[in-house]
């Protein structure tokens, strides 16, 4: 790594700036996002947390020097980038629910990482020798440098708020909660702190090349002991599998993704023992001889990954994940392919053909990650159309049709939902159309509205002999928003009842929600309203109005459970039964 350039006392003291400032502005921008609706919440998200983060990781990895050009028109591109993946997620998410996908939105974070790795190096290289491709010994040195910081940035995150913790938590012992009040209660502060930690171990990372050397080194050695061994698995898995046949391996519903995840073990291990440092595979002739025959044989077992992937998606159509399992199966059949070119016996410079091969599945990746956020590979349309189509065309009945890939494919999901009910097929079973209306529901982008007391003193029927709900009452169940989700909807499919559970003369209260066919008991303690119990099976033809024409006609009570606690001297023993 002695070619990366050193930084000036300039430079370094304008990326501690520039942690600083990021970890600011995330600080402004969750004090607007609290106060605004939900689609400007996730304007802020998308456009102005996501962009900026990019902008700033990619100034605090890349820059040598702030007044090279050459920065600037990169860490724009970036944004610019980044800017219009956010709003292809935004537009296909529906502006309103887009702020409550939070495992998409850790999916797409993650991604960004992952982007952020195979871009840097061919950005490092432009600013540092004014070429991209600087040859492959760079890329290397800049490909290990980046990943090694990423990890280092996790460790230190990880340690600096654990000794926080342990740092409140010892004053909290002594009734002083200042500590942690400051540092888990306080956002500028953790916003701030964060930033700067990040700006600070970068620039250590970045300076300490020698280092960043030796921990690569020890990792390399323990790459040369586990090639070896995933070599011989492949090499083995390759034999046996003539005499077993591919029905067994057609049954099996993960094939491809272990089949993909072995390819890029080896090919990871490979990479990383064999360097542009080192013209001859760093190993004892027989296992050199055992590496080379199963990179060689390596292309067979992504070609089954591959066939194992189209089975899937002839028998069950396209969803997202098979969509993701096709592009990363693709990427395994390419660089395998690469590699069983470099390491036939032919081969008189397989360095040279796997740097060319290494660089260029690099380049593959980054292009298939942004299509995969851009309307060229719109996993969200694709997944949809082709589960739709299946069902119009018969080959999916309407009880095999999963509402599950269409309630987590957007705004066509949500469209394709609405369809289903207008089709009399599919609404024919009451408990299908159930479901759909849940779905429905849960997808529903205009019709989501703020919850406040108003709404749900609208849109929540009312059963009672003992009096209005208290405002605490209301209060609680605005915080409950799993709650009392579906309850926020013009429909009015909720209904709350009071009734004396435990023969204390004190009403509890039962939110049933006829659209999830759920019931939950709320109760008050000395600590407030609170969740007392719940039951998730309505019978099924029980609805709103059934529930009232008994309410009315003193039909609703209590049963005694026929299983019953223990006491033993006047103390009881809760049990918990698993039939009644």
């Amino acid at each position: 790594m002695d070619n990366i350039n050193t930084l000036s006392r300039t430079t370094r003291f304008g990326m501690i700036g520039a942690g600083v400032l990021q970890g600011a502005l995330c600080y402004f921008l969750l004090r607007m996002s609290e106060a605004q609706g939900l689609e400007n919440q996730s304007l802020i998200f998308l456009y102005g947390m996501m962009g900026t983060l990019a902008l700033s990781g990619t100034l605090l990895f890349a820059v040598e020097n702030f007044r090279q050009r050459a920065l600037w028109v990169g860490v724009a591109l970036v944004m610019i980038v980044v800017c219009a993946m956010g709003a292809w997620l935004r537009w296909n998410l529906q502006s309103e629910t887009v702020w409550q996908r939070g495992d998409t939105l850790a999916m797409y974070g993650f991604l960004l990482v992952i982007m952020a790795l195979l871009f840097l190096p061919w950005f490092q290289a432009r600013l540092q020798t004014g070429r991209f491709n600087a040859g492959y010994a760079l890329f290397c040195q800049h490909f290990w440098q980046n990943g090694l910081t990423v990890l280092l940035l996790a460790i230190a995150l990880g340690l600096f708020w654990l000794v926080l913790y342990l740092w409140s938590s010892l004053f909290e012992m002594l009734s002083l909660k200042i500590f942690h009040q400051l540092f888990f209660e306080t956002c500028w502060f953790f916003c701030l702190s964060t930033g700067l930690i990040c700006a600070l171990v970068v620039i250590r990372a970045r300076g300490q090349a020698r280092l960043m050397l030796a921990v690569q080194n020890l990792l390399r050695m323990l790459a040369v002991g586990l090639l070896p061994l995933t070599a011989l698995v492949v090499l083995l898995f390759t034999v046996t599998l003539p005499f077993v046949g591919l029905k067994t391996l057609s049954g099996q519903v993960s094939a491809a993704g272990l089949l993909n995840t072995l390819t890029f073990m080896l090919l990871v291990l490979t990479a990383m023992v064999w360097m542009p440092d080192k013209p001859v595979l760093p190993l004892p002739a027989p296992l050199r001889w055992l590496v080379r025959t199963s990179l060689v044989l390596l292309p067979v077992l992504t070609l089954l990954a591959a066939w194992a992937v189209w089975a899937r998606v002839a028998q069950y159509g396209w969803t997202q994940e098979r969509l993701f399992a096709a592009v990363t199966t693709g990427v395994a059949i390419a660089w395998s392919i690469g590699y069983a070119i470099s390491a036939s016996p032919r081969q008189r410079q397989p360095l040279a053909v796997q740097g060319i091969v290494n660089q260029s599945v690099t380049l593959l990746m980054l292009v298939l990650l942004i299509l995969l956020h851009s309307p060229v590979l719109d996993r969200y349309r694709i997944s949809v159309n082709s589960q739709m189509a299946r069902y119009h065309s018969g080959q999916t009945s309407a009880k095999d049709l999963t509402l599950y890939e269409l309630q987590e494919g957007g705004r066509r999901g949500f469209d394709a939902l609405r369809s289903l009910r207008k089709d009399m097929t599919f609404i024919s079973d009451p408990e299908r159309r159930r479901w759909l209306d849940i779905a429905l529901d849960n997808n529903r982008p205009t019709t989501l509205q703020p919850l406040t007391e108003h709404v749900l003193r609208r849109n929540i029927t009312l059963a009672t002999r003992f009096g209005e709900p208290d405002n605490a009452l209301w209060a609680f169940l605005i915080r409950q928003n799993d709650l009392v989700q579906t309850c926020g909807r013009e429909a009015k499919n909720c209904l709350l009842m009071a009734q004396d559970l435990n023969s204390d003369g004190v009403a509890e209260w039962l939110l049933f929600d006829f659209d999830r066919g759920s019931l939950t008991v709320l109760k008050r303690g000395d600590k407030g309203w609170d969740r007392a119990g719940y039951g998730m099976s309505l019978p099924e033809k029980m609805d709103q109005a059934r529930v009232l024409e008994a309410f009315k006609q003193g039909k609703v009570g209590t049963v005694p459970k026929k299983w019953q606690d223990v006491s033993i001297n006047g103390e009881r023993i809760d049990l918990d039964y698993y039939a009644n």
